[in-house]
């Protein structure tokens, strides 16, 4: 669902933004994440609550339960950050401003991603170690996005955009 969330932010920010509805954009993202988040939120309790029934519907051994019931205690609660991620670069990306997003996202997810695994895991070798790296990466992917959405202006990419389509309408 968080994914959808994104996806659907690009098509709605694409929209209004030819439609000249700026306000509804900005409206539509805060909307969009309540949404999300709210969505997250409720089937991250649903999972976390039946955790171990799932984990068996797919494994009977109990150290491979126990390592999936591990990572899920530490990335359920805090999911909901990723919805920030996939709204936030949505948005800008249906804006036509989608080079900095992916330029946050690979550095982030890809590039610090390797750069702490390759710090971390020698020190405290574990699953556990590598969810929290997916964690930290995750949390500095929205942070980044959120910057870049509030402070910089993508949104003139896509007026721009649209003013120099119109010429030649």
């Amino acid at each position: 669902p968080i994914l959808a969330f994104g996806q659907a932010m690009t098509s709605f920010v694409g929209q209004n933004i030819g439609a000249g509805q700026l306000k509804r954009v900005k409206k539509g993202v805060k909307i969009g994440l309540l949404l999300g988040v709210s969505c997250t939120i409720a089937v991250s309790t649903i999972v976390l609550l039946s955790r171990y029934y799932l984990f068996r519907m797919f494994n009977s051994e109990l150290e491979v339960i126990q390592c999936g019931i591990q990572i899920l205690m530490i990335t359920a609660p805090v999911y909901f950050i990723y919805v920030a991620l996939e709204v936030l670069s949505g948005t800008v990306r249906g804006a036509a401003a989608s080079f900095i997003p992916m330029v946050i996202t690979i550095s982030h997810l890809c590039i610090l991603r390797i750069i702490l695994l390759a710090i971390i895991v020698p020190l405290w070798n574990s699953v556990q170690a590598i969810v929290i790296d997916n964690q930290i990466t995750w949390d500095a992917t929205a942070f980044s996005l959120f910057i870049y959405y509030k402070c910089f202006r993508w949104i003139n990419t896509a007026i721009t955009i649209q003013c120099n389509n119109s010429v030649y309408l």
